[in-house]
């Protein structure tokens, strides 16, 4: 739909005449007429004030809503083309004016944050917003393209989780890694955990990539990650008896032992799975 047509469908649905919306907006009869023919476009302020008032973004009454996710060039054109004051833009969204043309020239110095943040102004839901992130971040997009090539998903990188904190904490983050769909399920989330230590070192050294499947349970004998009394989480073999949980470590250094804990009286949060290893050797 248009914009015209998108400013006459939201006037019908609030069973307004043309003239009693031109009152709301203190315009006139004539002018709210012209922008629903499509014949004259309202400037960036008048776009603002149809979006306060039916409670809609602008990107939806531009009708961005109805595509596909833009790419940063794409939205920098239609932006040109609206006429939009960048800076007055990036005032609304809460960033700088040159942070905003970084996002939308796709250069290096805006934050993933500041990605979001155009996003949630643009109305984009937050999966909508991740895949807007990672293919225009100068960061992400060439890891992107490739995964989106090759039916290869990304899948983040955390260099450890600590506790207290969430996972997905901006300071843990180290990249994305592609990861073949094959290894992902549609029904869970995934993360890639980064080895530090020799205390698993039998099956992955110091260094390795494994992909850890989020959830609260595992079965005895997997491997997964575990948070243990307020530390910072760690991947051990799990085996589990009644309410007692041992994590057992898979290592040539024998100062590793296996250490016994009762879920009743300590702390215990399970964060997932060990489904997959990128051994480093």
């Amino acid at each position: 739909m248009t914009l015209g047509e998108n400013i006459r469908e939201l006037r019908k649905k609030k069973g307004l005449t043309i003239e009693a919306l031109a009152d709301e907006l203190n315009s006139s009869y004539s002018t709210i007429g012209m922008y629903e023919l499509d014949k004259r476009k309202p400037d960036y302020d008048m776009l603002c004030k149809f979006a306060e008032y039916f409670n809609v973004t602008v990107d939806y009454l531009l009708g961005v809503k109805k595509k596909s996710i833009l790419s940063a060039s794409d939205l920098y054109k239609e932006f040109i083309e609206q006429k939009v004051p960048i800076e007055k833009l990036a005032d609304n969204i809460g960033i700088s004016a040159d942070t905003l043309f970084k996002i939308l020239k796709s250069e290096e110095g805006a934050t993933e944050a500041d990605y979001y943040r155009l996003c949630k102004w643009l109305g984009y839901s937050e999966e909508k917003a991740e895949e807007f992130y990672l293919r225009n971040s100068p960061l992400t997009n060439k890891s992107f393209r490739f995964t989106q090539n090759l039916d290869f998903i990304p899948v983040p990188v955390l260099g450890l989780i600590r506790a207290g904190q969430p996972a997905f904490a901006e300071e843990n983050n180290e990249g994305y890694y592609p990861t073949d769909r094959q290894f992902i399920s549609d029904d869970h989330e995934y993360f890639y955990l980064r080895i530090k230590g020799d205390s698993m070192d039998k099956e992955f050294k110091e260094g390795s990539l494994v992909l850890v499947q989020i959830q609260s349970t595992l079965e005895s004998g997997e491997i997964g990650v575990v948070l243990i009394n307020g530390f910072d989480a760690t991947v051990k073999k799990v085996f589990i008896r009644d309410n007692l949980i041992t994590l057992m470590p898979q290592s040539n250094n024998e100062d590793h032992q296996p250490q016994t804990y009762d879920t009743v009286k300590e702390e215990i949060k399970i964060l997932g799975k060990v489904v997959l290893a990128v051994k480093k050797y």
